[in-house]
């Protein structure tokens, strides 16, 4: 079974500074977890312990950012 989640947000701030929190790795440590790694591939690992999910960042710079987990 596959779900789709979708998350719309209103912030009062310019597009550039928002697209840079949620693509740069020392910015997401902010929002996520802090140990957040930018691999080689250009995927994404947040980890937390033993558990970690593995991110495909798929964007359209200053415009549109899509994660696929």
């Amino acid at each position: 079974m596959e779900y789709t989640i979708n998350h719309l947000l209103h912030i009062n701030s310019s597009l550039s500074e928002v697209y840079k929190a949620i693509r740069e790795v020392n910015n997401l440590k902010k929002w996520y977890t802090t140990d957040v790694v930018e691999n080689s591939d250009k995927t994404i690992t947040f980890k937390w312990g033993e558990m970690f999910l593995l991110v495909k960042c798929l964007e359209t710079k200053n415009e549109k950012i899509r994660w696929d987990f």
